[in-house]
């Protein structure tokens, strides 16, 4: 039996990306496809067999499916402080098929991950100042004993 090894790069992926196969036999693969944002999109599958290599090539679509909101803008009474005023929102889906949703901060998931990135760098570089900023106290505490 020959060991193959099948790759993808997302939004593509290969549910059993690896196994072996003796000669004359053939094993069906799934790939999946989990797209972030609709739009076309294209990529390889990449085989490896023994010595061998191939490739072929993948395409997929992701639509929005049809899904909306009671009304655009919501407006809540105003409340006293330490009391709360609620208003309702319905969330409709006219499409053919279930749909998980949450919740963003961000309309997309690059600006949310490129928010996030410049919230960890912020985080890193008061970490920095703050063991410098230990350094130097420790350092005079030293240099006056």
């Amino acid at each position: 039996a020959t060991k193959f090894v099948l790759r993808a790069m997302p939004p593509f992926s290969v549910v059993h990306p690896d196994g072996y196969l003796s000669e004359g036999q053939a094993c069906q693969v799934s790939v999946s496809f989990t797209p972030q944002r609709a739009q076309h999109y294209h990529g390889d599958l990449h085989l490896r067999y023994g010595d061998l290599e191939a490739v072929a090539s993948v395409r997929g679509a992701a639509l929005n499916a049809a899904i909306s909101l009671s009304r655009s803008l919501l407006v809540v009474e105003d409340t006293y402080v330490g009391l709360d005023s609620k208003g309702v929102v319905t969330i409709r889906n006219d499409s053919d098929v279930p749909v998980e949703f949450s919740w963003r901060l961000f309309p997309s998931v690059d600006e949310e991950m490129e928010h996030r990135r410049k919230l960890h760098n912020k985080l890193q570089q008061e970490l920095a100042d703050e063991n410098l900023f230990m350094q130097q106290a420790a350092l005079s505490d030293d240099s006056s004993d």
